[in-house]
């Protein structure tokens, strides 16, 4: 298994920083997990949307902004002849209900909802070679040698972490969330975490529903990651200062730059 790392920042891209976006692969088959704003620009056309699946962890966009871009690449690689089967999306059940509590985490009622997101993502129906699937906490995908998992997060919308696994490796997407040990839980023994870190120490986070760099440290801690990167900063500061605060809690920790490849695969007991 790998990973490429098309967007590593947020709110917004600068330079060659993209928005929230991950290319799983194994054996063939690729999975993108989040389309942040500008990630498209380093996908190979060619390569990369060949049995693609495509997960949105969540209705903000600097996770799904840039979904409209690979749509339009997908339509156009299909009509040239370079794409024949259709891209699956995989989309956050919609929440119709406008006085929702948005279950166990108990957010506010009227809170903004998923259905005005989700209605423009699937009626594009002209301009993209998708097929649209929705999940749910529950869901459980198998794609290729891939199985993939999901757990609720605390976030004002629904917001879902993602766990790929496969026979020689796993990987968590925490997505964006604010503390909580059941990610840990979710994320035992995982070979890479991929986790948030909005803020650093000193920083105003209120009830955002995001994580400060120490506390996706913690998680890793907890959850015996063998490897910690830490996307979802903010593009004005060093990423190297979310590094250093996030190591004080847990070694093994990097940053991500766009186009990085990670290569992961568990040693063999004997090695």
């Amino acid at each position: 298994m790998q990973v490429k790392v098309l967007g590593s920042v947020a709110p917004y891209p600068k330079g060659s920083m993209n928005c929230s976006s991950f290319l799983v692969s194994e054996n063939g088959t690729n999975i993108m997990l989040d389309t942040g704003f500008s990630c498209s620009r380093e996908l190979d056309i060619l390569r990369d949307l060949k049995n693609l699946s495509i997960i949105i962890s969540h209705y903000h966009p600097d996770h799904y902004g840039d979904l409209t871009a690979i749509a339009n690449m997908s339509y156009i690689a299909n009509k040239l002849g370079y794409l024949d089967s259709k891209i699956d999306v995989y989309l956050p059940e919609p929440i119709r209900e406008r006085n929702h509590n948005y279950g166990e985490w108990k957010t506010p009622k009227f809170m903004p909802s998923n259905p005005i997101d989700y209605d423009y993502l699937v009626n594009s129906k002209n301009v993209n070679y998708f097929n649209f699937h929705k999940y749910k906490s529950s869901t459980k995908l198998h794609i290729g040698t891939l199985s993939i998992y999901f757990s609720k997060n605390i976030h004002p919308i629904d917001a879902y972490a993602i766990k790929i696994e496969s026979s020689d490796a796993s990987l968590v997407y925490s997505s964006d969330t604010d503390y909580r040990d059941s990610l840990s839980d979710f994320s035992q023994n995982t070979d890479l975490l991929i986790c948030e870190a909005s803020f650093l120490k000193g920083q105003c986070k209120g009830s955002s529903g995001h994580l400060y760099a120490y506390e996706a440290g913690r998680i890793a801690k907890n959850s015996n990651a063998k490897s910690l990167y830490l996307f979802h900063t903010f593009p004005e500061i060093e990423k190297e200062k979310y590094v250093e605060e996030a190591r004080k809690e847990f070694a093994m920790t990097s940053s991500l730059s766009e186009g990085q490849i990670i290569k992961l695969e568990r040693k063999k007991k004997n090695d």
